[in-house]
């Protein structure tokens, strides 16, 4: 009889199972790897809107520099009138300083609130990228 008709595959049966599961695993690692490139891909998409956000942010705080800045020139202003109607003594220009000051005062409160809101945002865009650590 020819040994090779005698050979006894049953020892192959491990091998076959063998391959079953590394194509099992095979199928595993594609799967995960299609999951992590889609979590990459939702990852940088907020990236990119975190970095936007840090873009828009930073073109208000320059706004409201700019806005600070001319609000000091009129406090300024306002400061001459004060110290030039002290120095007359006389009653005349008394309410027009007082509603430049209220005018004044009023801009002071706005850009405080200004002032709140970019804190607020800045707070926002710092937990996002908190949040985006997290994962």
């Amino acid at each position: 009889m020819n040994n090779e008709h005698n050979h006894d595959y049953s020892d192959h049966k491990q091998d076959y199972s063998d391959h079953k599961h590394d194509h099992l695993d095979h199928e595993q690692w594609q799967a995960d790897h299609q999951s992590w490139r889609i979590e990459h891909c939702k990852l940088l998409a907020t990236l990119h809107n975190i970095e936007a956000d840090i873009h828009e942010h930073e073109a208000q705080i320059l706004m409201h520099e700019q806005e600070i800045m001319a609000h000091e020139i009129e406090m300024a202003r306002h400061e001459e009138i004060i110290s030039a109607h002290k120095r007359s003594g006389e009653r005349a220009g008394h309410d027009g300083a007082q509603v430049n000051h209220d005018t004044q005062h009023k801009a002071h409160k706005a850009f405080a609130s200004e002032h709140e809101q970019l804190k607020e945002r800045h707070r926002a865009i710092c937990n996002k990228f908190k949040e985006l650590n997290l994962h």
